[in-house]
């Protein structure tokens, strides 16, 4: 059954009740209907017969559902972008020389008598209600016959309302020249459907100055990256490659490889780092950090760590073989796919495979804008609601984008029981991507019948780039040349000369030959680098830990033997002598409390002379509990000996340490087998991963020469096509060259 159809058909049963109780109170006029554009890509093998059924059908829903009347102008590919501009063209210019126009007919009408303008209106008037009369009304009905009989819609006037921008530039581009209609206002009213049927990503990839110009074709964002395992080499040597998911997990296995299989390459090919985000394109000399700052590339740690592990693969000789004569089996690749992986690619190679997920991915500008539906300026702001209807009624009805991709059913195809696509002939062919909405569009005959829903789960799963939506504008300059020209040029595309020197330089580094190195001489430095390192670091662990403690020891016994008895007794003999003394005069404060209250009559002084006669050395000794026990005074006599004979073992120590015996025994020490066993050790097990770091670092090292190249080749080339252009332009645009620059 034709679905379209059966609509039309259940919405006139449905109006016939409303229209039957309401015939009595309405005035039912015929009105002319509004006529739209349409400008869309159909394969060489389409007819102009199948075009006019499709236009038909297509008709038949867009007027009793939108109440329109779409012209469908069906280009090959080959023609379209032309076509497109030189209609923007022409319509520009209807429009100009209409307005022009209507500005000389009121100037006209205002040097006019009132009387003549009187008599022409009335003339007019007449004119016009006499042509209206006899004209027939062309309604929506009018034009469905006109097709149903083989004729076309003619347009009153050149117009072009919804056409394609074929890619990114070119939507960009049209977009700054003014050449499209901004869509945000309709998205949130009239439009808002197409915000549920496209990938928010998508608009934001659109967004041009924070106005969305068009509507992106869906589209499955960007490629998965996987590494992709031999499977048998996989299993041969122990590898779960779902523990494998970096590059840098490789190294290992593709070490083994290497000694292991001499006819099979190790690693295939490379890839960015999906935790590096280039602005642009990979390689570009600037990257946006994940809080959206832009920085320079080559200088930055994670660049130039990841190009050194890539070159050091290659110097290890991870991407050859030995010459075997035959095509090469490789351990590891990458490789970039679908959801389902890679597998078609690989099938032909006579090996079983492996997958493990290297990136999702990543939207940038150059893979999330692939089509843009767009509204052209031209259009009147009266008539841009009907026209963003039409655009959402594309996007959301899977029977319209069916029958603009796959023609009429029954006639161009028929549907199985699985509600799949079976092609009758190619009659009427065009590409889901150049039409809209591709995601609701029927899927062929043997065809996954969960393909969109697949591309649906990518586009979920990619990671917005953070450089999305940076845009490179080159500015342009107007100026009027000798025959009063007016004559527009641009500026030097700084984007577009960087880019080309990226991919001329860019891509050694990605193969890890864009320098030279000695390997044996960066790994001898590296390893002689960690190891000195690992030596200072055992020899202090053995003099902390062993040799300081032992002579800690020895020092400690030394002092307290030799000197601690004496040192003990002069601490006694000081401390009771601060202790008698505190007792002292606690007992004459007490003594001449009860003196002067016994004796009120007695003066100071004779006071004083009773308490002299009174204390003695055996009372001070006898009254000594007054203030102190004798455990505290032992405690007293502890801490202070703590003190002070620490300072004694510590200058002692020092004068050790510094000694030809201590010397002689740290020298031992070092060849001891306990030592050498110990720098064995963490030679064996902590510094491989250390030497690699370091090997790295100087190979970085010598990539910056490298990266620094280009970037004095960038500069070079900016400089050149900016003096350049300062020179022929700034006495024909009347500037200098400060406000050029």
């Amino acid at each position: 059954m034709k679905r379209g159809l059966i609509c039309v058909l259940l919405l006139c049963v449905m109006l016939i009740p409303v229209l039957a109780s309401c015939a009595h109170e309405l005035d039912i006029t015929e009105t002319a209907a509004e006529i739209y554009t349409l400008y869309t890509i159909v394969d060489e093998s389409t007819t102009p017969e199948a075009i006019r059924e499709v236009e038909l059908h297509l008709n038949r829903t867009m007027f009793y559902r939108n109440g329109v009347i779409v012209k469908l102008i069906a280009l090959h590919e080959d023609e379209y972008d032309a076509v497109i501009d030189e209609k923007i063209a022409e319509v520009e210019a209807y429009q100009l020389e209409k307005k022009n126009s209507k500005n000389k007919n009121k100037n006209k009408n205002d040097e006019s008598s009132a009387a003549d303008e009187s008599a022409e209106s009335s003339e007019d008037s007449s004119a016009e209600k006499s042509e209206e009369v006899s004209e027939v009304v062309k309604t929506g009905e009018y034009w469905l016959d006109v097709l149903t009989e083989g004729g076309d819609i003619e347009l009153k006037e050149p117009r072009i309302d919804i056409f394609l921008a074929r890619g990114y530039d070119r939507y960009y581009q049209l977009a700054t020249e003014g050449k499209l209609s901004a869509m945000d206002e309709k998205l949130n009213n009239e439009a808002k459907a197409l915000k549920s049927s496209i990938h928010s990503t998508l608009f934001t990839a659109a967004k041009i100055n924070k106005k969305t110009y068009g509507i992106p074709v869906n589209t499955a964002i960007g490629e998965y990256t996987y590494l992709v395992f031999d499977k048998e080499l996989m299993e041969k040597y122990g590898i779960d490659n779902n523990t494998v998911k970096k590059l840098e997990d490789l190294n290992d296995y593709l070490a083994t490889i290497k000694a292991n299989e001499p006819d099979v390459v190790p690693l295939m090919n490379t890839a960015p780092s999906a935790s590096i985000d280039f602005l642009y394109e990979d390689g570009y000399p600037a990257i946006v950090t994940s809080v959206g700052e832009v920085i320079e590339s080559y200088t930055s740690a994670p660049v130039r760590n990841y190009l050194a592990m890539i070159t050091r693969y290659n110097a290890n000789g991870y991407f050859e073989a030995e010459e075997s004569g035959s095509e090469p089996r490789y351990a590891v690749r990458i490789e970039k796919g679908t959801l389902d992986g890679t597998k078609e690619s690989l099938k032909d190679t006579g090996y079983e495979y492996e997958y493990s997920l290297f990136a999702n991915p990543i939207a940038k500008n150059d893979n999330t804008i692939d089509n843009v539906i767009c509204i052209s300026s031209t259009v009147n702001s009266s008539n841009l609601t009907a026209v963003s209807e039409i655009v959402t009624t594309i996007y959301t009805d899977p029977d319209v984008m069916d029958l603009l991709v796959y023609g009429v059913e029954d006639v161009n195809y028929v549907r199985n029981e699985s509600n799949q696509i079976e092609i009758l002939n190619n009659d009427y062919s065009a590409k889901p991507e150049n039409i809209g909405n591709p995601f609701i569009t029927s899927t062929f005959v043997n065809e996954d019948p969960e393909k969109w829903a697949k591309a649906i789960k990518q586009n979920q799963d990619a990671v917005v780039s953070p450089s999305l939506g940076f845009t490179f504008a080159p500015q342009t300059f107007t100026y009027t040349d000798e025959e009063n020209n007016e004559i527009t040029v641009t500026e030097p595309d700084m984007f577009e000369l960087i880019s080309s020197i990226v991919e001329e330089r860019y891509p050694a580094l990605m193969r890890g030959n864009a320098v030279d190195i000695d390997f044996a001489e960066l790994l001898e430095r590296a390893t002689e680098e960690i190891t000195s390192e690992y030596v200072a670091k055992l020899d202090a662990i053995y003099k902390d830990n062993k040799l300081y403690s032992i002579y800690e020891k020895k020092v400690t016994d030394e002092v307290n033997k030799k000197q601690g008895p004496a040192l003990r007794k002069q601490i006694e003999s000081e401390i009771m002598e601060d202790v008698l003394d505190e007792v002292e005069s606690e007992l004459r404060l007490n003594l001449r409390a009860e003196l002067q209250e016994k004796y009120p009559d007695a003066s100071s002084s004779e006071i004083y002379d009773m308490i002299d006669d009174m204390i003695t050395p055996k009372m001070i000794r006898e009254n000594i509990s007054l203030l102190y026990t004798d455990e505290e005074i032992e405690e007293m006599i502890e801490e202070e000996y703590f003190f002070q004979i620490a300072d004694l073992i510590e200058d002692e120590l020092d004068k050790a340490l510094e000694s030809k015996e201590f010397a002689a025994d740290y020298e031992k020490m070092q060849k001891s087998a306990e030592y050498q066993s110990d720098l064995n050790a963490m030679l064996t097990y902590d510094a491989p991963a250390k030497i690699e770091a370091k090997f790295d670092t100087l190979i970085s090292d010598e990539l910056v020469k490298y990266t620094d190249s280009i970037n004095e080749d960038i500069g070079a080339a900016a400089e050149a096509a900016i003096t350049a252009f300062v020179a022929e332009y700034k006495d024909k645009l009347g500037m200098t060259e400060d406000e050029m620059l």
